[in-house]
């Protein structure tokens, strides 16, 4: 009569966490590029959504709203009633039919996204949306989002309203700028 044993000797055990192991440090490199390129999408899109919350709450509200934007690696963006609102800052940036009613609060903050670097024109920008039209500042302008491996996308706004996105370079499967 013989004997069957079940289960795994250890040699074949020791060969198989070898495998695993040389196909997870080989894949731990394109990890972090995947997730890198994820967090500037994430951020564009943030951005790009924070963009035309701006424009329909003020076109909702029937009030001119401000729309901060402070620029670098701490970045933020905030929607107020007032001219002059640090998005860096709680409870700085509120908004509401009026300045007396303003209470909402609404602000996209770079933290969210480490590594993600926002650029514009100047470092602190305030742009007025108007409650007609839904238009940011009169001329349009151009926000960067830049990620460490120089990976960039851009969220643009023309003069008119139109808000959309590119890329300088192959990211989220946007279209080239």
């Amino acid at each position: 009569m013989t004997r069957h044993e079940r289960g795994f000797s250890l040699i074949e055990l020791l060969i198989t966490i070898s495998i695993v192991a040389i196909l997870a440090a080989l894949a731990a490199p394109s990890f972090t590029g995947m997730i890198e390129s994820r967090r500037l999408v994430s951020a564009t899109e943030g951005v790009y959504a924070h963009l035309q919350f701006a424009r329909s709450e003020a076109v909702k509200l029937h009030t001119d709203l401000n729309l901060s934007v402070k620029t670098g690696t701490a970045w933020c963006m905030g929607i107020s009633n007032n001219a002059k609102c640090d998005c860096s800052t709680a409870g700085a940036c509120v908004y509401g039919a009026s300045s007396a009613t303003a209470t909402l609060e609404r602000n996209l903050k770079g933290s969210d996204y480490p590594n993600v670097t926002m650029t514009s024109p100047g470092a602190n920008i305030n742009y007025v949306v108007n409650n007609t039209r839904g238009t940011l500042g009169a001329t349009g302008d151009t926000i960067e989002l830049s990620s460490p491996s120089g990976l960039k996308t851009r969220v643009i706004f023309s003069r008119l309203g139109r808000i959309r996105f590119c890329t300088t370079s192959s990211t989220g499967g946007y279209p080239a700028c």
